[in-house]
């Protein structure tokens, strides 16, 4: 036996009843008070939702917290670096490696010797 046969006449009936029952209108077709309430397993799944939601917030929280706590402290290589470039800017523009020519022996040129004829 199919047992999708015993379950679709039954919802279809359901169905019909709900939907052509014309004893009132339908505010007060299931019950009598304002506002209408939901059914049992529809309240619960709103509260369970709302938990859901609840805890996803809160742990949408804490990893912000964590991501904050456990972040670089002080200068890291990368701002050193920006900061040493920042430093030699005219040298790094000019294609001179700063502080080179100083470490020059008196025989030899610069690396551009050739630039400056």
């Amino acid at each position: 036996m199919n047992p999708l046969s015993f379950t679709v006449p039954d919802i279809c009936r359901a169905a019909a009843a709900n939907l052509f029952d014309r004893t009132g209108s339908p505010l007060t077709r299931h019950s009598n008070v304002w506002p209408p309430q939901l059914p049992d397993h529809l309240s619960d799944l709103a509260a369970i939702g709302l938990v859901l939601f609840l805890l996803l917030t809160l742990g949408v929280i804490a990893g912000c917290i964590i991501a904050f706590r456990t972040r670089p402290r002080g200068v890291t290589p990368e701002q050193q670096l920006i900061d040493e470039v920042l430093q030699h800017e005219e040298d790094y523009a000019a294609g001179r490696t700063p502080g080179a020519a100083a470490d020059l022996q008196p025989w030899e040129k610069p690396a551009d010797w050739w630039r400056t004829r």
